[in-house]
């Protein structure tokens, strides 16, 4: 499939231009953040050229730009940092910030304007958060070398979503995204749809996230381009359309000391899209591996085991059964995991006191199991194999799936 880092799907008609878009970006600690503020140039020299080399940049940037101390109650971490680490952005030329994740939010709707602020004056446009509903649902237009590109952006349902009246990031409604996309599809070349979403640590796609991202192409988008799940995962050519469903981290360092952080979550690799008037005619992937020091890209023997790799776990996406197994063998394990967040001790006083911030806090994390699309696939799939006693069986592929998350060239 990839041929020197290539691969062609035709021959380019009339006028063209490049889009190269980066995984989630995030300098979670002081230590990412005194590299992003102040070594920004050293820190991405390594992958600078390939992003250079396009005609549009687009970077995942996975946090607010705050000092406020105003975090949202939520399951899973709150994160912010200060405004001047979006000096990683400028050292990289980038042109625009996809917003539409489950961290924008965190530190609540006037963090949500702050952010936004911050990133305008700091001179990169954005997509995917806005001051309600209907501002975070806009799609950008943009002018690339005559042709006219369009970005639509959105987030599966976690915490941070935006409301009629209140800020916040887009979030994902299939129905409404699919209306959109062929809204948009009139009045553009080119259809950038950007998505973040999936099950982190897990290298394949779910069924249904293989089956909603093929009906985005099929309504009119010329890329759909996913992320959010902190490793590697394949991508496949649909009705011509490619479908990246998760590139990694970008930039999301963890200190060394940590160990907390799977093999995979420090590897990734950069999409570049060589577009016509006609869609996309060729793909290019850069696979990286960054340090809180520096982002680089692999020795070529490193990069010819990452593309051996990539071409296996991209053609288990074409075989449905397997895709089938591979996610209820994933569900023994992350969905198990998840279904102890409804093992609390039974209420004695039904219904308990709603007005209770303790309990309201108590219950997020089970609210999240109902109206996050990853997480809801995780229960969904995991009581059907619970119902039909078929958990041993399904996790006879377990150890597959596991051994994903550190393959030989990390």
């Amino acid at each position: 499939m990839f041929q020197n880092r290539m691969m062609k799907l035709r021959e380019p008609v009339g006028k063209t231009f490049s889009v190269v878009i980066t995984g989630d970006v995030c300098p979670k600690f002081a230590e990412a953040q005194d590299q992003a503020i102040h070594h920004a140039d050293t820190l991405t020299a390594g992958v600078k050229p390939f992003i250079a080399s396009a005609d549009l940049k687009i970077m995942q940037w996975e946090t607010t730009l705050t000092a406020a101390d105003t975090p949202i109650d939520k399951c899973g971490p709150n994160l912010k940092c200060p405004p001047e680490c979006l000096n990683l952005g400028k050292a990289l030329d980038i042109d625009v910030m996809l917003l539409a994740n489950n961290h924008v939010g965190d530190f609540g709707p006037d963090v949500v304007l702050e952010t936004i602020t911050h990133i305008e004056k700091a001179g990169f446009k954005h997509v995917g958060a806005g001051k309600n509903l209907a501002d975070s649902k806009k799609p950008l237009y943009l002018d690339c070398n005559g042709l006219k590109v369009v970005i639509v952006n959105f987030a599966e349902n976690e915490f941070g979503t935006a409301g009629p009246a209140k800020a916040g990031v887009a979030p994902m409604d299939p129905f409404g995204n699919i209306r959109q996309i062929r809204e948009v599809r009139q009045n553009a070349d080119i259809v950038i749809v950007a998505i973040h979403g999936g099950h982190e640590h897990y290298g394949y796609p779910s069924p249904r996230m293989v089956e909603l991202y093929r009906q985005y192409a099929s309504a009119g988008a010329d890329i759909v381009w996913g992320c959010h799940t902190h490793c590697n995962v394949g991508c496949e050519v649909f009705e011509d359309v490619p479908i990246v469903y998760s590139p990694g981290n970008f930039y999301f360092p963890y200190p060394e000391f940590s160990g907390s952080q799977k093999g995979c979550w420090k590897t990734g690799y950069l999409s570049k899209f060589h577009c016509d008037e006609k869609g996309v005619y060729a793909l290019e992937l850069q696979p990286y591996k960054f340090s809180m020091t520096a982002i680089s890209t692999l020795e070529p023997e490193d990069e010819k085991l990452f593309f051996e790799y990539y071409e296996k776990i991209s053609a288990v996406i074409q075989d449905p059964e397997k895709i089938q197994k591979y996610f209820e063998a994933w569900c023994t394990h992350s969905g198990i995991s998840y279904l102890s967040c409804m093992n609390h001790e039974k209420v004695q006083n039904w219904p308990p006191d709603w007005n209770s911030h303790e309990i309201v806090k108590s219950w997020l994390s089970r609210r999240n199991l109902f109206t996050c699309e990853a997480h809801n696939d995780l229960m969904k799939q995991t009581l059907r194999l619970i119902e039909e006693y078929r958990i041993d069986e399904a996790k006879k592929l377990l150890p597959e799936v596991l051994a994903l998350q550190s393959p030989p060239w990390m």
